[in-house]
């Protein structure tokens, strides 16, 4: 998952003085963030594992953190936090209505720029093209 090179893994640490719940929260929070932004299973684990990680750093309790995990593996798999951009081979053999989940038609992700607007433009004008050469 992209991370901007200002980054910092500056989540609550655990130590603070603030509610369980609102630890559990920000842990959660960003579990399911992994869940809807990465569609490849694989990918999935590898970031929950990085978020694990970054977590135990900022002294939450590993049992936390494995229970939080588990609860999001097992909810993804049975079809709650699905990827916003979900493709077919995502789901395929998993039981899950893919129908409900895939982006109607392909989809143009890009960087921020302040030229959004005119290549918006120009990608509108070009769609059929553009959608002509997918494989």
């Amino acid at each position: 998952m992209f991370r901007k090179e200002t980054y910092s893994n500056a989540f609550l640490h655990f130590s603070s003085c603030h509610p369980l719940s609102q630890k559990r929260s920000v842990v959660k929070g960003q579990l399911v963030r992994a869940a809807q932004m990465v569609s490849q299973d694989m990918e999935f684990l590898l970031e929950c594992d990085k978020l694990g990680e970054m977590f135990f750093k900022r002294g939450c309790p590993e049992s936390l953190e494995n229970d939080l995990m588990n609860e999001l593996k097992e909810k993804r798999s049975r079809g709650f936090y699905q990827p916003i951009l979900a493709t077919e081979h995502s789901y395929e053999g998993q039981g899950i209505n893919k129908e409900k989940n895939l982006v109607n038609g392909p989809s143009f992700i890009t960087a921020f720029s302040m030229d959004a607007y005119y290549i918006m433009d120009i990608i509108k004008k070009n769609w059929d093209l553009l959608k002509s050469d997918l494989p």
